[in-house]
């Protein structure tokens, strides 16, 4: 009477640790063994989904990278498990600021790529990207050493740029790759112009003048010719043609009256 209870007891216990194999074998294949996040050929497929459904039915989403800027100084001065530490850190510190139905992947070794469906504004990459930043640069009570995490943002809003653009990916990380360590921008868009979209048609050649404006354009031009800056000046009646001289003076002018002799040249009576 015992054995076949028992017996089934043990199929179940067989049956479940089977269905947790298969599940961490699969999970193994889609997440990343250390942060827990989806691998990258993961966030490949979403992104191309993603891209596939803006191009066929215009829903709006962003694609971001971020880059944990210092690991590589944190694994050169306090070594390769520090700087792993940091990853899981910075894992954390992406989940406080992200939904959990948001796609969070792990893109190479110190990157990570998000897929936020639905969002069509850079004020919402702007906000995310300015409390991860925030929250990176305030190291965790009692750690040892005193790490902090440095963060570099990069998006592309599916609104603004062509729906055909494929490497989409390779666009952010090259996006990360121009800027400076210590950049004063450590959050920018992926502009449309930097694409490669579509050359912009030629313009049309420009018709000929008409007589009507080339006659405005002359008075236009005469009307802004400066005044002469002084006056023209009379002639002056008495030039030195008619005897006198430009540079007389009043008293010149005034002719000569009679006035007493000197005393030394009276006649004495």
């Amino acid at each position: 009477m015992l054995e076949a209870p028992l017996m089934m007891v043990a199929l179940h216990v067989r049956s479940r640790d089977r269905h947790e194999i298969s599940t961490r074998e699969q999970a193994m294949t889609t997440q990343d063994a250390l942060t827990g996040l989806l691998k990258e050929h993961i966030f490949d497929d979403r992104t191309r989904q993603t891209m596939a459904r803006a191009a066929k039915r215009g829903e709006h989403s962003v694609i971001v990278m971020i880059s944990l800027v210092n690991y590589q100084g944190i694994s050169d001065a306090y070594g390769l498990q520090v700087a792993e530490q940091s990853v899981l850190r910075a894992v954390i510190k992406l989940r406080k600021v992200l939904r959990d139905v948001e796609t969070v992947a792990r893109v190479g070794t110190s990157h990570f790529g998000l897929v936020l469906e639905g969002a069509s504004q850079r004020s919402k990459v702007t906000d995310i990207g300015a409390r991860l930043i925030a929250q990176g640069l305030m190291p965790l009570p009692g750690l040892v050493p005193e790490v902090t995490l440095q963060f570099h943002v990069a998006a592309l809003l599916t609104r603004e740029v062509p729906s055909r653009m494929n490497d989409v990916k390779g666009e952010l990380l090259a996006l990360l790759g121009g800027m400076s360590r210590r950049t004063r921008r450590p959050i920018r868009f992926l502009e449309a112009a930097t694409t490669g979209g579509s050359p912009l048609a030629p313009l049309p050649p420009s018709a000929p003048p008409s007589p009507l404006d080339v006659m405005m354009e002359q008075v236009e031009a005469a009307s802004t010719q400066p005044f002469p800056s002084t006056l023209a000046q009379p002639s002056n009646p008495l030039s030195s043609s008619s005897g006198w001289s430009s540079g007389a003076s009043v008293d010149s002018l005034i002719p000569a009256t009679d006035t007493p002799a000197p005393p030394s040249e009276r006649v004495k009576p």
